[in-house]
């Protein structure tokens, strides 16, 4: 999910040939791609894009009206496209980390931008302010514990709590709207739940 620097050397000519035959069998049947590590999953054929590493959560693309579960959080929103993160803020995993960064991004564009028919190209550039469809839905984070959630505008400062609510199995669910006006959120795990803590359940 980033770019590492080491001092390790690589063979550039080595190819796994176990991974380019799942590769090559993706392909061929048409499935989603899956990394080795199981963390990177790409759909080309629904145009879905998932990550799912214990730092860093993802869900994007065409993903309107489905569900889709990683480890920590469950993903349902009601956009044509849409860019969904979740991030720890701290050295712990996502399941146990005091504060999150959630990003729920969708089409954006200049004011008066003028797109080719079939979206791939710009005809006219438009000007500033930039235009950006919020995000609407709901994300269910997998944690029994308090959480609070601001809305962070565009300068990175708090602004106001978004709105929380808890589903038939005590996890949290933050209700994305558009009257949030916003791409980002803070989590901030204010009480822990009873009893004994472990990770969610690896998918």
């Amino acid at each position: 999910t980033g770019v590492a620097y080491d001092k390790k050397s690589y063979d550039r000519d080595y190819n796994d040939n176990e991974i380019l035959y799942k590769a090559f069998m993706s392909n061929k049947k048409g499935l989603p791609f899956i990394s080795d590590t199981g963390e990177i999953y790409t759909d080309l054929k629904n145009a879905v894009f998932q990550i799912n590493t214990a730092f860093s959560q993802a869900v994007t693309g065409r993903i309107s009206g489905q569900s889709f579960e990683v480890d920590d959080m469950i993903v349902e929103v009601t956009n044509p496209f849409a860019n969904i993160n979740l991030t720890s803020l701290t050295s712990d995993p996502i399941w146990d980390a005091d504060r999150l960064l959630l990003t729920a991004a969708g089409d954006q564009r200049n004011t008066d931008e003028v797109r080719s028919k079939d979206g791939t190209a710009v005809v006219r550039g438009g000007t500033a302010p930039v235009l950006a469809e919020p995000i609407v839905g709901r994300i269910t984070l997998k944690t029994k514990d308090d959480i609070t959630v601001y809305t962070i505008s565009s300068t990175g400062r708090r602004h106001k709590t978004a709105r929380v609510e808890k589903d038939e199995n005590g996890y949290a669910v933050i209700c994305l709207r558009a009257e949030d006006a916003c791409m980002n959120y803070e989590i901030v795990r204010e009480k822990k739940a009873p009893g004994a803590r472990a990770a969610n359940k690896h998918i």
